[in-house]
């Protein structure tokens, strides 16, 4: 403690010689301790400590004088088994994914937890590809929309969604914002995955709600109308947080419209993966201006700036870990997979000249092999067998695929139980590579490519007619039924490890924690930021925000 001191008495020193040293010394007498001889005292005003140890310990009838010290509880360590990974809480030096690194190159989480472990009243959104909302280590944090009751197709809310209980999907405009890629699940997990729960890993706040809000397609691509809904949404339905780790080139009044509109709530943005500088080549929303704006580059565990990290001294506010983070995952099962890269075998042709043309490097299935496509045509080709989805949930069809079509030209995907009847999917298209699935007993999945009035273009084979490659109907298992689905991700956490901080938050003594950070030295080469993390801090630095 400030200015006070522990004196040991020999044995046999009485009261009025104990007086006389502390006289001597510039030091009075708070009380006895229990330890025999033992007196804490504090230093008079001109005095310092250092000079009065110096003083007490120059005595004969003192053993020993000393600082009356300050001790910290021993660091809360989860029990959660892939912690021990998790170097962006606490680093070690442990080699994770072949990568060593250096010890207390950390936000400090655990330092942080001794304070605060969040709770289920602060809610933080993940604006992403969606979240696997099911996942055993997210299910106990998922957000429940209070104004909404499940399943009564009635919207209580007023919003114009009906039953969002746990979030939106902005992309196919439905109640179930689940992801189709894992990379919004990834977030999550960092952000607020159930900690000491004996389950995969560790989120930075144990106990914060996620608000799943998915904006991204399978292939990881959103439009700014969808993103500035969610942040909207957010902001609306009370997310002091929001999480988005995505942008781009373009500067969209509207999505800056939609964070600047929406002071209270702070929104944490990606820097960028393209390792670029944001002060030179924007990259948006980082380089938007708001006050409750956060942008975040990404470091790796020795404090270095990860190679695919953007960087900016003006647009780039601080640096949180980013490569090799462990963190929860969707789990996928492949109904069926094709990438054509040997034969059509598991195909039926029912009209057209559908074969295999390579590109790019790879073999793609396509609708014209060699030749422009016809007019008006109307060619089909099926897969061969069934494949049965019947009993899972949340299916779709993912597939990488090229094309230069006229206007009017799309290619439809289709499903029947008989080859006889087809039940139209989605349109290629307007999809960027995936289409939702139909669920039944068999599904037979076909691609029919549909060009009614069309006139076909003369630039050359390959570009008037389709490409498809890697076919891949995949179920969404419910992550309930496998309890350890989680990866590590070089890139995903660039953004979002530290200053999500912010999440742990929580009410503490009618104020909340803001973001803090130190200085890190050994980034002055490297990132302009200059700047990372320190939830210790930071949970220790109480503010009072608006509400």
């Amino acid at each position: 403690m400030s200015g006070e001191i522990v004196v040991g008495f020999r044995s046999g020193v009485d009261a009025s010689e104990r007086s006389a040293v502390r006289s001597a010394a510039e030091v009075s007498a708070k009380r006895n301790l229990l330890a025999p001889g033992a007196q804490l005292v504090k230093v008079e005003r001109g005095q310092s400590v250092h000079d009065a140890i110096a003083e007490l310990e120059a005595r004969p009838d003192v053993r020993y004088a000393e600082p009356n010290w300050i001790y910290q509880a021993a660091a809360t360590t989860p029990n959660d088994p892939h912690f021990g990974n998790l170097w962006g809480l606490h680093n070690t030096g442990q080699t994770v994914n072949g990568a060593a690194g250096t010890a207390d190159v950390d936000i400090d989480a655990p330092e942080a937890w001794d304070r605060n472990k969040g709770s289920s009243s602060t809610v933080v959104a993940v604006v992403d590809s969606g979240v696997a909302w099911d996942h055993p280590d997210l299910a106990p944090n998922i957000w429940s929309n209070p104004g909404e009751i499940a399943g009564n197709q009635i919207d209580e809310d007023g919003n114009g969604k009906i039953d969002d209980v746990r979030g939106w999907d902005f992309v196919d405009r439905d109640n179930n914002p689940w992801d189709y890629d894992d990379h919004g699940t990834h977030v999550a997990g960092t952000i607020a995955a159930r900690g000491n729960n004996s389950v995969g890993i560790t989120g930075v706040a144990w106990q914060a709600s996620i608000m799943p809000l998915r904006v991204l397609d399978a292939f990881g691509s959103g439009t700014n109308a969808d993103i500035a809904d969610a942040f909207t949404y957010a902001a609306d339905k009370g997310a002091r947080v929001v999480n988005a780790s995505l942008g781009g080139p373009f500067d969209s009044r509207l999505l800056s419209d939609a964070i600047g509109t929406h002071p209270n709530t702070l929104y944490v943005v990606s820097a960028g993966n393209d390792g670029q500088n944001n002060d030179t080549t924007a990259a948006y929303p980082c380089n938007n201006t708001w006050a409750n704006l956060i942008c975040v580059a990404a470091t790796d565990n020795k404090d270095t700036l990860a190679s695919f990290s953007n960087y900016g001294a003006s647009s780039v506010d601080l640096a949180a870990p980013g490569v090799n983070i462990d963190s929860a995952r969707p789990h996928f099962t492949d109904s069926f997979t094709d990438d054509f890269q040997t034969s059509l075998g598991s195909w039926t042709v029912q009209s057209g000249p559908w074969g295999r043309v390579s590109t790019s490097g790879s073999i793609w299935l396509t609708d014209s092999p060699g030749v422009n496509y016809a007019d008006n045509a109307d060619w089909a080709i099926r897969t061969t067998s069934k494949f049965d989805v019947g009993a899972r949930s949340d299916c779709m069809l993912r597939f990488d695929y090229g094309t230069l079509l006229e206007d009017g030209d799309w290619l439809s995907v289709q499903s029947s139980t008989d080859a006889t009847t087809w039940t139209d999917l989605g349109t290629i298209g307007d999809t960027d590579g995936a289409v939702d699935l139909i669920g039944g007993p068999a599904v037979l999945e076909t691609l029919r490519l549909l060009r009614p009035g069309a006139t076909a273009c003369n630039s050359g084979s390959l570009s008037d007619s389709w490409v498809i490659a890697d076919f891949e109907p995949i179920a969404m298992i419910p992550s309930g039924r496998k309890l350890t689905a989680f990866h590590s991700n070089d890139a995903h956490e660039a953004r979002v490890g530290g200053p999500l901080l912010r999440a742990v938050i929580e009410q503490v003594e009618r104020g909340e924690v803001a973001p803090n950070i130190d200085a890190v030295y050994t980034l002055e080469q490297t990132i302009d930021a200059h700047r990372r993390m320190a939830a210790n801090e930071a949970t220790g630095k109480l503010v009072v925000l608006p509400r």
